[in-house]
């Protein structure tokens, strides 16, 4: 009696018919979502030297987050940024005409190639770290409407001034800048003009990404308080951050358990407002500097005798909302 009963109960033809349309249901559910998780997906854009790899390796140890490190998808737009008059021309392949085919297939072969990296992917979120590749950045919501932008910001002049270090001789870096002289008055302009030109086509993505998709963190904020900024960020794509995973992160990459650390290094301060004391900063390079960064420094909210890390940060949007 007892066998027939759990028979009837799980093991008729209607029961198992049952399993097997649930099972399917379950797995055409995260086809689904694999498919349309775009609002899991977030991109890091800004500039180099302004703490991009330490937010991303935070992001990546909290639990549900995985990190695609600098994958330069963005060089599929390098062409529209050096020749922009291409979207005019009828015969090029990225025709404004055809601009919805293009963007369809860079599309598809975006999250294909997510899918096989990350075959977990919409059961997890993904952080896109892409800082090197600005050409993307006025077609990320364009392309990933959908999608969440984290817009990573630091003070131009302490920015200005890793940039200069990382080119002297004997740095981590050996490709960007000019290396015997790089306090010469062209490699300054030249430096500056780099950063000037990410710093600004980050911006004006932010700007004008939908507010509720979007977030501001800066440098100094994660200074200050990388917890709060990890729960933001984590937020921002559907993954709550518990205080214990979040206090946990941020203790483990607090700067002072990294080791070579320093001058010349890839790693170098840790601080706020490291340029006022910087021997990279001479008299010349502060006017040049001035000259060319000073807006952009003042449109993103840095003084221009910033005295604490409070003073110096852009306070990332929706802190209170956590």
């Amino acid at each position: 009696m007892e066998a027939r009963q759990i028979t009837e109960q799980s093991h008729l033809y209607q029961n198992r018919a049952q399993t097997v349309i649930d099972t399917v249901r379950e797995a055409e559910h995260d086809r689904d979502i694999a498919a349309t998780a775009e609002d899991r997906i977030a991109w890091i854009i800004g500039c180099g030297r302004t703490g991009s790899t330490w937010l991303a390796e935070m992001l990546a140890d909290v639990p549900g987050i995985r990190r695609w490190h600098e994958p330069y998808f963005g060089r599929f737009f390098k062409h529209l940024q050096d020749r922009p008059e291409d979207l005019d021309r009828s015969s090029s392949f990225f025709a404004k005409r055809h601009q919805k085919v293009w963007l369809d297939g860079l599309r598809q072969m975006f999250f294909r190639m997510v899918h096989d990296r990350y075959p977990q992917f919409g059961r997890h979120a993904l952080v896109v770290k892409e800082v090197n590749t600005p050409e993307i950045y006025p077609w990320v919501s364009t392309l990933f409407p959908a999608g969440r932008l984290i817009h990573l910001v630091r003070d131009p002049f302490d920015t200005l001034d890793s940039y200069l270090s990382l080119q002297k001789s004997g740095s981590w870096n050996d490709q960007f800048g000019d290396k015997d002289d790089p306090l010469s008055e062209d490699n300054v302009r030249r430096t500056e003009k780099h950063i000037h030109s990410t710093m600004l086509q980050a911006l004006e993505a932010y700007e004008q990404f939908p507010a509720d998709r979007r977030l501001q963190v800066s440098y100094e904020d994660l200074l200050v308080d990388a917890r709060l900024q990890v729960q933001l960020c984590g937020k921002l794509v559907s993954i709550k951050v518990s205080d214990d995973d979040a206090r946990a992160t941020a203790e483990k990459h607090d700067f002072n358990n990294y080791k070579d650390t320093g001058d010349l290094k890839f790693r170098r301060k840790g601080k706020a407002g490291v340029w006022k004391t910087s021997e990279n900063f001479t008299p010349q390079v502060r006017q040049i500097a001035t000259q060319i960064l000073g807006q952009l420094r003042a449109r993103l909210g840095y003084r221009d005798e910033p005295t604490s890390s409070d003073d110096a940060s852009c306070r990332s949007e929706s802190e209170s909302n956590v």
